[in-house]
């Protein structure tokens, strides 16, 4: 990579790229223009051609050529590396991580590309398929903006088309377009299904998804991940939605493929979904990469209301301030935008509420209690709910504002209205001593660290402590994926990412790890003896657990 990184660099013009963004003027050998990342009225942002730099004297952002790449497209270095190096015609050598290499790559992205093509002619085949686009308000444009096909019910229709047009189809198995193996014989992945094309933000076709239209179990369908493609941290739609966030900064997150092209339809252009899986600790720092808010646009049931509040969760724990839409009871983005028309959905996207805000609304939804109640209509129970609920999970100021509004269906409002929200907000905090009480029982929860900690052990755990090591992680980087030296799936996963960062120092590694990678890594690492500082990580002890993993892996060798 280093090689790559400076072919890239010599063959790559900093100030063109900046100037697709920046008006630049030229002043003495610099260049200089209005700052991109904060308002300025005075110019204080400077291009450096003699070394390929640039700097604000206004915020103090500054880089080289793949900074500025990694900052404006919201990529990390190796996609940085990637674009410079198309926009320059190289062909890169190296391939940063097992099944990356350039002319693999290609490969995969050739074979996925027939598949889509004939996908897509399969959709204008099928009066079936074709029909359920209709009812779900699916027209001939939508069809074509979402790439959108159809998997035949058929268990080698694919299989038959891809080997007659030459391409290997271990390889179609690799990137989850079939089943099997050369042995076995291989079958379709996709059968039946209506099909969305899932592309990553830069555009590049990683992966499909795919909807049952005859009540065939599972409802939805997705790629396995590939070498390319990891559902844990990919979003639906955001290739589509990227340009329109870049104006707004406000993300609206779905669950579901239809639910996204509803929104977009609708004129909601920012919409996105996770695929297939719970919205995770990867999506919410992906969203925070491209996002300044999210608004949470899941399903009214009691399974979507608590994913959202989850998801909402998530986000804030990475900074991005979260409120999720109240949709009308038993209807979805789609169903809402089909039954009560664009301006209904924009509605309801455009008055979100806290997470807060959100949990008593659906409780009062839940009693019946949505429409102006009365003190004489509130059921027994509602109020030990709310209180419980607020106290576990409620914004505390936000909670007294919540029984401040509530206290006059209190039965002692009739008499008193302020009493009744008095006793409401002492029980209030006698319910929430209770629940920190209890949060703080060691008996009741495990540390942090505990929790990120992976089940990695012995000289497994040191050598990928070694790798992060400026000093003794030379003897370790080359080796982290060698057939057979990691065994456990923790290690070997850990390892796995490691080498995608490019493992240059442990800075610029941590830099781009995910949070969660980054603190199992980082847990790996013993507590620092109070007096004599942290514990050594000499050459002579990675040499010495490599040995001790080369021995094991020969003894596995021997007992087959």
């Amino acid at each position: 990579m280093p090689d790559d990184r400076e072919t890239v660099r010599e063959r790559s013009d900093l100030v063109a790229l900046v100037s697709e963004r920046v008006a630049l003027k030229k002043s003495g050998r610099t260049f200089r223009g209005l700052c991109p990342f904060h308002q300025e009225d005075t110019p204080s942002f400077y291009v450096y051609p003699d070394n390929q730099t640039f700097h604000c004297f206004g915020c103090q952002k500054h880089g080289d050529i793949f900074t500025w790449v990694m900052e404006t497209e919201n990529l990390d270095f190796r996609g940085a590396l990637e674009l410079l190096a198309q926009r320059a015609g190289i062909k890169l050598s190296s391939g940063g991580g097992k099944g990356a290499s350039p002319s693999q790559r290609e490969d995969r992205a050739e074979v996925m590309e027939a598949a889509l093509t004939w996908f897509r002619n399969r959709l204008h085949d099928s009066s079936e398929a074709l029909q359920y686009c209709r009812e779900r308000g699916i027209d001939d444009e939508t069809m074509d903006k979402w790439e959108l096909g159809y998997a035949p019910d058929e268990y080698e229709a694919l299989t038959t088309h891809l080997q007659r047009s030459g391409k290997r189809l271990a390889l179609a198995a690799e990137c989850s377009l079939l089943t099997g193996d050369g042995t076995r014989g291989y079958n379709d992945f996709f059968r039946g299904r209506l099909i969305f094309p899932i592309r990553d933000t830069r555009g590049r076709l990683v992966a499909f998804g795919g909807r049952a239209i005859a009540g065939a179990e599972p409802k939805y369908l997705n790629s396995r991940d590939t070498p390319d493609f990891h559902k844990g941290s990919t979003l639906f739609g955001l290739h589509l939605a990227k340009e329109e966030l870049k104006k707004s900064g406000r993300i609206v997150l779905c669950e579901g493929y239809l639910d996204v092209i509803a929104c977009h339809r609708a004129g909601v252009r920012t919409a996105c979904a996770p695929l297939g899986t719970a919205f995770g600790s990867q999506h919410a720092a992906l969203v925070k990469r491209w996002a300044e808010e999210a608004v949470l646009l899941f399903d009214p049931d009691a399974s979507g209301r608590k994913a959202a509040l989850q998801a909402a969760r998530l986000l804030e724990r990475e900074g991005v301030p979260a409120r999720i839409a109240l949709l009308p009871t038993g209807m979805d983005p789609d169903d809402l935008l089909r039954t009560e028309g664009p301006a209904r959905l924009i509605q309801a996207v455009e008055n979100p509420l806290s997470p807060t805000r959100f949990l008593v609304a659906g409780l009062l939804r839940d009693h019946g209690l949505a429409e102006q109640p009365t003190p004489t209509e509130v059921p027994e129970g509602f109020w030990d709910e709310l209180l419980r609920v607020l106290a576990h999970e409620g914004h505390p100021l936000e909670s007294v504002d919540v029984l401040d509004e509530l206290a006059g269906l209190h039965p002692v409002a009739r008499s008193d209205r302020q009493a009744a929200f008095r006793a409401l907000n002492q029980q209030l905090e006698r319910t929430r001593k209770g629940a920190r009480h209890k949060r703080e029982d060691p008996r009741e929860q495990s540390s942090p660290s505990e929790r990120c900690r992976p089940k990695v052990r012995g000289p497994e755990g040191l050598l990928l402590r070694a790798a992060l090591d400026d000093e003794v992680g030379r003897h370790v980087r080359e080796r982290l994926l060698e057939e057979g030296l990691l065994t456990s799936d923790d290690a070997i996963r850990l390892a796995q990412v490691l080498v995608e960062t490019g493992m240059e120092s442990r800075n610029s590694i941590l830099a781009r790890l995910e949070p969660d990678v980054k603190g199992e890594l980082l847990s790996l690492e013993p507590p620092p003896d109070p007096f004599r500082g942290p514990p050594p990580l000499t050459e002579k002890v990675v040499l010495g657990a490599i040995a001790v993993l080369e021995r094991e892996r020969a003894r596995r060798e021997r007992n087959g």
